[in-house]
């Protein structure tokens, strides 16, 4: 069966995979629900840092994990080596054991308000205008993107990147 670590690290930057698996060790692990797991890890330079997760279906079919940290790429809602770090440790500890390998997984990395946000060489400079009704009110974003030819697909997106 695939880990759950090993399902999201495509989401990640391989060095953050890297320092997780070398430098950061989680000093405090807990779930206190079902779904849910708290932790405190300490990275490479002895700070300690929170990080969140919440299991939970996704509306769309399959399961969202959201994730909130208190480092400084996952205050900007990028994957950092803390998060990677519980996700090794979670998967070590079997808390989300019973999920089934063939059930899509969705990383949701929640951004602090008001945290910078780290620069993206992959990211245009100024983005596009969002999409706006016939009415003039702005449409809600969605995973649905549509092409020319009036066809629509879900698109899969690795938040931050």
């Amino acid at each position: 069966m695939s880990s759950l670590a090993k399902r999201l690290f495509h989401l990640f930057e391989p060095a953050e995979v890297e320092r997780a698996r070398k430098k950061v060790r989680p000093v405090q692990l807990s779930s206190p629900r079902v779904g849910q797991v708290r932790a405190r890890v300490a990275d490479d330079d002895g700070n300690e840092h929170d990080v969140f997760l919440e299991l939970s279906a996704n509306r769309k079919g399959g399961m969202m994990l959201e994730s909130r940290c208190s480092s400084h790429r996952g205050r900007a809602g990028l994957p950092s080596a803390e998060l990677a770090a519980v996700l090794i440790e979670v998967d070590r500890r079997g808390f989300f054991a019973g999920l089934q390998e063939h059930t899509p997984v969705e990383l949701d990395l929640v951004a602090e308000e008001g945290a910078e946000a780290m620069p993206d060489d992959d990211e245009p400079e100024s983005a596009p205008p969002p999409a706006t009704t016939s009415r003039g009110g702005r449409q809600p974003p969605g995973p649905v993107t549509s092409s020319r030819d009036g066809g629509s697909w879900n698109r899969r997106f690795a938040p931050g990147r």
